[in-house]
């Protein structure tokens, strides 16, 4: 009897397979990619998200620097922003200078959540996107003297691209 059943269920299992509507491959760099095999459309399986892959417009692929943001409440600190989109994905570089002392101590405390909070609006001024950067987890920028200038986060966070072509704004929020 026990026979049966395992025969049933590997003869179950293979022959759903031949109408199975999806492929899974993963590529040389760990990423998952689902393939639907009646019409072509590639996703990006990425945890729990599954992102349509489109081909990006020349307008999502180029790099936008976005205005200076200057923090008065943080001494005076400029952020500066550039992104640009890739398979599913928002690239981000932040700066931050200068690294005041406020910035240090902040960065450099003890099980330190202190972070900046990227908030990425369209031209209504709706929230599309917000994206936490940890002070900790970004890297310092030293001079010739080993003295450092600022800190930086260089990093990406899941987005379509039709939500990035939407964006239109950024403010960012602070926690320390």
């Amino acid at each position: 009897m026990k026979t049966y059943i395992i025969i049933f269920i590997t003869f179950f299992f293979v022959g759903c397979d031949r109408f199975s509507e999806y492929e899974i491959s993963k590529s040389d760099g760990g990423r998952i990619y689902r393939l639907n095999k009646h019409n072509g459309e590639v996703s990006l399986i990425d945890g729990f998200n599954i992102i349509v892959l489109r081909e990006p417009t020349e307008q999502a692929l180029k790099i936008k620097s976005w205005p200076t943001i200057t923090l008065p409440s943080v001494d005076s600190v400029k952020l500066n922003l550039k992104t640009c989109w890739r398979e599913g994905k928002m690239y981000y570089i932040l700066n931050v200078a200068p690294y005041t002392y406020r910035l240090k101590t902040a960065k450099e405390s003890y099980l330190s959540s202190s972070k900046f909070t990227l908030e990425m609006t369209d031209a209504n001024g709706f929230s599309l996107l917000q994206v936490p950067i940890l002070l900790s987890s970004m890297t310092r920028i030293v001079d010739e003297k080993g003295e450092p200038m600022y800190i930086t986060a260089n990093d990406n966070t899941l987005c379509t691209s039709e939500t990035y072509l939407t964006l239109a704004n950024w403010s960012c929020i602070w926690n320390f």
